[in-house]
């Protein structure tokens, strides 16, 4: 995670910088099943879920999948904007 209390316009371009430094952007989409459990890099919220009843994960929230590096990857929020909200919330805490 992001050190706290950057404005929003800070946030979005870190954001931005990180999503062009990507080598490889992936799009993963709720229905996808997940392999692990999940977090946004920049809010820290949970991306999947655990469902007990059929023992798999699940992408709970839409998300960026991004390969910076062979060896380092960020996962963020697809919505700047919730990603946000959460950043702010965990902030105040």
């Amino acid at each position: 995670m992001i050190e706290y209390g950057k404005t929003y316009d800070e946030y979005k371009e870190i954001r931005k910088k990180t999503m062009m430094n990507a080598t490889k952007k992936t799009k993963v989409l709720k229905r996808y099943k997940a392999k692990g459990d999940t977090k946004c890099g920049m809010c820290g919220i949970d991306l999947t879920s655990y469902s007990y009843s059929t023992g798999n994960y699940r992408v709970s929230t839409e998300y960026f999948h991004l390969v910076l590096t062979p060896l380092f990857y960020i996962d963020l929020c697809q919505e700047p904007t919730k990603c946000y909200k959460n950043y702010k919330k965990a902030g105040q805490k």
